[in-house]
């Protein structure tokens, strides 16, 4: 990383194009600035494209999708352990019936954020 605004942060990839890290792909969690998801200077970490910017042809990355990646290894990692999962819930649907208890704790995990 090697500067930053309020919408996230310019990466380094040691590449004739430039790589930007939206906010939002910065965590799976909500994040005001990119030092909130660890992302420092000087640290090596690695990205998943998804993007190209039109205007400059740089790269759009994203930590993310790969944070989701281990969630969902996690979840299945609880589910074959029939493992107990302990959240805070603040919202709820009514009216939706689930089958298992991890389509509850996948729901859950998308809903309100929670991450293992």
């Amino acid at each position: 990383m090697f500067g930053t605004d309020t919408s996230g942060a310019f990466i380094d990839i040691t590449a004739k194009s430039t790589a930007y890290l939206p906010l939002r792909e910065a965590s799976l969690h909500k994040v005001r600035h990119v030092e909130e998801a660890g992302l420092v200077s000087g640290v090596k970490e690695e990205f998943v494209i998804i993007g190209q910017n039109e205007i400059d042809d740089g790269m759009i990355l994203s930590l993310r999708s790969i944070q989701s990646e281990f969630a969902w290894e996690r979840c299945r990692q609880l589910q074959a352990e029939d493992a107990v999962v302990k959240g805070k819930v603040s919202f709820a649907y009514s009216g939706i019936q689930y089958q298992s208890k991890f389509s509850i704790l996948l729901l859950l995990m998308h809903i309100y954020d929670i991450y293992f």
